[in-house]
């Protein structure tokens, strides 16, 4: 179960990035500015302030294309355009939004098994955020398929997590946020596709997008395996260069179909904006409002 565990690993800081509530319940992905704008720092998988090219600190002061700190828009990106903005970035342009994500691992037997699904809403006005992540193993090291569930709620400065028996609240601290917002402003996920392919013009959440397809080189020449699957689609918005929707499926095999014995890795995702800039309802459950109460009394 290593690559299960190790997916899941990045799976779940992949959702916690990209769902991560700012201690204020404001935008978590522009604690520092506004919902049109990138922030005070960048947002690419570099921390720094220099410019790393291409959907990769976008937005950012200093030598980055754009002096003002606006960050740049999708018609900027020159001949990078098939390359999408990174993730919590281009979300950061919508007032309120929905997102879905998918991962599931397969390997090295058919009966190791991980899934992942995420899902989280954000509303600019009131300023709220909604996380909910349920993790499910199967394998040698489980005596019975293992589930596991967190919600999290940020309303307004309320924090509270339920972990699928208890609520715990959180009211965080002038400090607290401050260390927060700078976390956050600091990380983003991005993709970065190997000679994409446009395959032509969808719509995703009613949004126009392009749609591209790639697959990874050199997959599987390190380790020798048979590549049975290496397909990689994304969707990335026409206007504003936001990433839409996402797909993966790779698989390996270190033998031939007929071969029984042969260790088989099987990794799928699946990303989509299920809405944007439609309010999304998200309150403080029943039992969270319990736990704030008792922690004022």
């Amino acid at each position: 179960m290593r690559v299960a565990r190790t997916i899941a690993v990045l799976a779940t800081a992949l959702a916690m990035v990209t769902a991560a509530c700012s201690s204020d319940g404001g935008n978590p992905i522009f604690t520092g500015g506004s919902s049109e704008g990138t922030g005070d720092g960048p947002f690419g998988v570099s921390s720094g302030s220099e410019d790393t090219g291409p959907g990769e600190g976008i937005g950012g002061q200093g030598d980055s294309p754009d002096e003002s700190g606006d960050g740049i828009g999708f018609e900027d990106l020159g001949s990078a355009s098939s390359r999408p903005l990174p993730l919590r970035e281009g979300l950061g342009t919508f007032n309120n939004y929905e997102w879905h994500m998918e991962f599931s691992t397969v390997g090295p037997t058919a009966d190791e098994r991980m899934d992942l699904i995420t899902d989280w809403s954000h509303n600019n006005d009131p300023e709220s955020n909604f996380s909910r992540t349920a993790t499910t193993q199967t394998g040698p090291d489980f005596e019975t398929p293992e589930s596991t569930t967190q919600e999290v709620y940020a309303v307004e400065g309320d924090t509270c997590q339920f972990d699928g028996e208890d609520w715990t609240f959180t009211g965080a601290t002038d400090q607290q946020r401050e260390v927060l917002d700078v976390a956050e402003r600091l990380f983003d996920f991005t993709i970065v596709p190997e000679n994409p392919v446009e395959i032509g013009q969808e719509t995703v959440a009613g949004i126009p997008a392009t749609h591209y397809r790639y697959s990874v080189a050199g997959f599987g020449a390190e380790s020798g395996a048979l590549v049975t699957a290496n397909d990689m689609d994304y969707w990335v918005a026409n206007d504003t260069g936001v990433l839409l929707k996402y797909t993966m499926v790779v698989e390996s095999r270190s033998g031939p179909t007929s071969d029984p014995e042969a260790e088989v890795y099987l990794v799928e995702a699946s990303a989509e904006l299920m809405s944007a800039n439609v309010v999304v309802p998200i309150s403080l459950p029943e039992g969270c409002l319990a736990e704030k109460a008792a922690s004022e009394s």
